[in-house]
Formats: C-alpha cells, structure tokens, sequence
C-alpha cells in the first residue's frame, strides 16, 4: 500500500521554511490574507457606538 501524500496547510510562507513536520512533507498549501479566517483582513472599516461595540 503506497502511502498517501501529506500537504500541510500553513498561514505564511515563513512557516514553510521551518520544520513543522517530524515525517516527510510532500507539499504546501499557504493561505494568505484572501483565505478568510484568522488571517483575512477586515472586511471594511470598524466603526464603533457609543459604548464601543460593533455597529
């Protein structure tokens, strides 16, 4: 049985050139700032009410 390919999905490209992986890693997948989650950008500017919450 052949063993399956492994590609770590990683948030920056600086996290590629360190090791993370204790095996052997065939590949990356970088999600950068347009992949959504913790790493996107603010979708417009934050506008605050009076008691600094989201509007």
């Amino acid at each position: 049985m052949r063993r399956p390919y492994f590609l770590a999905i990683i948030a920056s490209v600086t996290l590629a050139l360190a090791k993370m992986a204790p095996g052997q890693v065939d590949g990356f997948v970088i999600e950068g700032p347009t992949a959504g989650g913790h790493n996107a950008p603010p979708r417009r500017h934050l506008q605050l009410d009076g008691r600094g919450q989201r509007l």
